[in-house]
């Protein structure tokens, strides 16, 4: 399927929602350009927060234009979890979810939640597509390198609240692409840089650590939506 715009952003669980994080980074394409680096909507800014991502988000989908936008942090816990709590489908999952673990509200912080959660699970627990790979961390995983649980367990509510916010497409990952104009999808950063070749004017020393991660990102949503 084709697209008139791609967007992929490298998130951060890290803080607040209001707080401006150095690691939440968000790069843009058009079909025939290579990726931007896209700043902040307040003046003078330099930072975005998570709150500003999720309304960039919202802004895209309604744009009345064909976007597929990748976000680094699952969009679902696996199956033992779904099992343990009786969660059968996706809508029901974020609802659970954001019942227990409100991370959109002002001023919270994941690790505010953490003890004594009813909604957790054990670092061995990994999704089916995550058992294939000997590099993946649990999303119930904290406080390791590369850890993706505190992104997760800050990004989740804010699919709900898309799903909720959008009037048109769909942002079920278990949708078909075919059948959506405007998809969100989870995305692996240090499987996409691996697999994409980074564009002519990112090379190492142009950029700071970890743009060529984001860029390969939209580079890679970009020529897989063109097959």
């Amino acid at each position: 399927m084709r697209f008139n715009r791609y967007i992929g952003i490298d998130y951060s669980g890290a803080r607040s929602p209001e707080a401006r994080l150095k690691a939440l980074q968000v790069y843009a394409a058009r079909p025939h350009s290579e990726p931007e680096k896209v700043c902040p909507p307040v003046p003078g800014a330099k930072n975005w927060s998570r709150r500003e991502v999720a309304q960039y988000c919202l802004d895209a989908l309604e744009a009345g234009e064909r976007v597929i936008i990748g976000i680094d942090h699952n969009f679902s816990l696996p199956m033992s979890y779904m099992e343990r709590y009786g969660i059968s489908d996706w809508e029901f999952f974020l609802r659970d979810f954001v019942g227990h673990w409100p991370t959109h509200e002002e001023y919270t912080y994941v690790e505010f939640l953490r003890e004594d959660n009813p909604r957790t699970g054990d670092a061995s627990e990994f999704r089916l597509c995550e058992q294939w790979t000997a590099s993946a961390k649990s999303a119930f995983q904290f406080d390791v390198q590369g850890a993706v649980a505190k992104s997760t367990h800050a990004g989740l509510p804010w699919l709900l609240w898309l799903r909720q916010t959008t009037k048109g497409g769909s942002n079920d990952p278990a949708a078909s692409t075919s059948e959506m104009r405007k998809p969100i999808q989870h995305f692996i950063n240090a499987v996409t840089q691996n697999r994409i070749a980074r564009p002519t004017n990112t090379m190492p020393g142009l950029l700071p650590p970890g743009s060529g991660m984001r860029i390969s990102v939209v580079c890679w949503i970009v020529t897989s939506t063109r097959r």
